[in-house]
């Protein structure tokens, strides 16, 4: 069973547009400092904004791969405990019904 938690989870969904408004704005800032011309700032400012937008997919992606990979180990410990939880339970059921019935394990079915 694989759990998608995909770009159904708000704080994962966000992660490519603050890349992308992040570097591109440090791009666009440096670049016009540098008094670079407009035609030539615009295809960097374009450029970076594609690059950025490429990079921040491919975070969010592993970044989500990574979070559904913790999910499937948090289920898999939370169906272990219910196991064995339930184990416990039904051997101290088990004990509990030899101990009224006299049939101590071990003992000469004897009750003093």
């Amino acid at each position: 069973m694989k759990l998608e938690i995909g770009n159904s989870a708000p704080k994962t969904k966000l992660i490519t547009p603050f890349v992308t408004l992040a570097g591109t704005a440090v791009i666009s800032i440096v670049t016009f400092l540098r008094h670079f011309p407009f035609g030539e700032w615009i295809v960097v400012v374009f450029g970076s904004v594609v690059l950025f937008l490429i990079l921040g997919y491919i975070l969010e992606k592993v970044i989500v791969h990574f979070m559904n990979v913790n999910f499937a180990k948090e289920e898999e410990e939370r169906r272990l405990a219910e196991e064995e939880a339930a184990r416990a339970a039904e051997e101290a059921a088990e004990n509990a019904s030899m101990e009224n019935n006299g049939d101590i394990p071990g003992g000469n079915g004897m009750q003093m």
